[in-house]
């Protein structure tokens, strides 16, 4: 057995604030599989969307200190939580219909909220940039073990939300994500 598989890796709980942040935030980002694998798959939005508010709303309040002011938060914390159940929504359609994955809409969103452990870098420039790199393998090993896709599936179903959400984008204006 691997060293890193004898690590606990648990849900966020939220009547053990403090802790079960900590210790989930290190799960996901250290060992991001055994995570994925041993995550409940249903179980309610609040625990994954709680550990997600707390991540984004960390980058919001340093991207406000540090010259994104009330647009750096709101966009930190509201924007992305909005658009995290949206791309739930298409990267759950891309796992179960083009590919045959087992996984679930919540399963979908679970992944998405987890993967925001990245998002505490995000106010550090080019940090941000790497983080969010290293938010899509998180994300894509999150697919890889929820909806049991392999590697290339899973990369797929990441290349095609991401097209997705940019055409969906420049059809609403730009303001998804090229600022406006």
């Amino acid at each position: 057995m691997d060293e890193m598989d004898k690590v606990a890796v648990n849900e966020f709980d939220p009547s053990n604030f403090l802790s079960s942040l900590w210790e989930t935030w290190k799960g996901v980002l250290i060992n991001p599989p055994l995570f994925f694998r041993q995550m409940p798959r249903e179980g309610g939005f609040l625990p994954p969307a709680l550990f997600m508010l707390v991540c984004l709303g960390g980058d919001g309040l340093l991207k406000a200190i540090f010259g994104g002011g009330f647009r750096g938060f709101f966009s930190a914390v509201v924007g992305t939580t909005l658009m995290t159940f949206l791309v739930a929504a298409v990267l759950y359609l891309f796992s179960t219909q083009l590919f045959p994955g087992k996984g679930s809409y919540e399963g979908s969103f679970r992944i998405l909220a987890y993967t925001n452990a990245v998002s505490v870098f995000g106010w550090i420039p080019a940090v941000g940039t790497l983080a969010a790199l290293y938010g899509i393998y998180i994300a894509a090993r999150g697919i890889m073990e929820v909806f049991s896709l392999d590697r290339g599936k899973a990369g797929v179903v990441i290349i095609l939300t991401a097209l997705v959400m940019v055409v969906l984008s420049l059809l609403l204006g730009g303001g998804m994500f090229f600022g406006r």
